[in-house]
């Protein structure tokens, strides 16, 4: 059984400081109070905070950082879990994973912060391949890339009904991200073999970020009226337009962010603020 909600908790010191006696505040008023500010004061027990996902959050740290704004803003202890995995899955297989694993599915109704990214690689990644081998189909050879968005917006209900219906973003903080057309652009270091590898055209990646811009306006559709916080990536990592190279390097390493870039994703979350979806 979940413990009593936030919303409770901050009825029950009202109640406790003599407010209930005076005249109740107005509606405005109420709102008017920071999140962090009645939460601390509540002095609830430790939150606990769950991050969920592909690559962007596995084996990075933003949102370790994350973890300590949260216990700094709110004052109140975090136990953190990462949760997420690097076996490339879908968002079908992430609810089939939700539904079937009881200690994640527990992990994921017991938290009071909820992270998850899109798993955009692993709906893009062989599409884009067969676009640019020339077998993707289609009349524009890119029959294949419409295919796996149509499954992408098949897949994005199912699963994030079932994400608030466990965190409920009325009692629960969730964020998910908006990474646009950054991923084509991240300057990767291939290594050892790298050069056997064909370079991409700037036609090809034109189209990959084409379909990584349209997989975000897809989430976004989604988490709308769902009470997700979508914290935006692109105007900070990306600020000439989606189709220009990241002009930061310092925000990145060989296969993904350096410890300055998540600094800085860890700071959009706190930009995002701590303000409950309340009807």
């Amino acid at each position: 059984m979940r413990p009593p909600s936030h919303r409770f908790q901050i009825s029950v010191l009202l109640f406790a400081l003599g407010l209930a006696a005076c005249a109740p505040p107005s509606a405005a008023e109420v709102q008017a109070q920071s999140a962090p500010t009645l939460i601390a004061a509540t002095r609830p027990r430790a939150w606990d905070y769950v991050a969920i996902g592909g690559d962007f959050t596995y084996s990075h740290g933003w949102d370790d950082v994350f973890a300590r704004h949260l216990e700094e803003d709110l004052g109140v202890e975090i136990r953190f879990q990462d949760l997420s995995t690097h076996d490339n899955i879908r968002l079908d297989r992430w609810l089939e994973r939700i539904q079937t694993d009881a200690e994640l599915r527990q992990a994921i109704e017991e938290a009071e912060v909820l992270t998850f990214d899109l798993p955009d690689i692993a709906y893009l990644a062989r599409p884009t391949t067969l676009y640019e081998s020339g077998f993707c189909g289609g009349d524009d050879g890119k029959e294949c890339l419409r295919q796996t968005m149509a499954q992408l917006e098949a897949d994005l209900g199912p699963f994030l009904d079932e994400i608030v219906r466990l965190a409920d973003p009325s009692e629960t903080l969730v964020y998910t991200f908006d990474l646009g057309s950054l991923l084509p652009y991240i300057p990767v270091d291939i290594g050892v073999g790298g050069e056997f590898i064909q370079p991409l055209s700037g036609e090809e990646m034109r189209t990959w970020a084409d379909y990584e811009l349209e997989a975000y306006r897809l989430l976004r559709e989604a988490v709308e009226g769902r009470g997700i916080k979508v914290v935006d990536l692109v105007p900070t990592f990306q600020p000439d337009g989606p189709y220009t190279v990241p002009p930061e390097e310092k925000y990145f390493l060989m296969l993904g962010f350096s410890a300055e870039g998540e600094a800085v994703i860890a700071d959009l979350l706190r930009q995002a603020g701590y303000d409950y979806d309340r009807p």
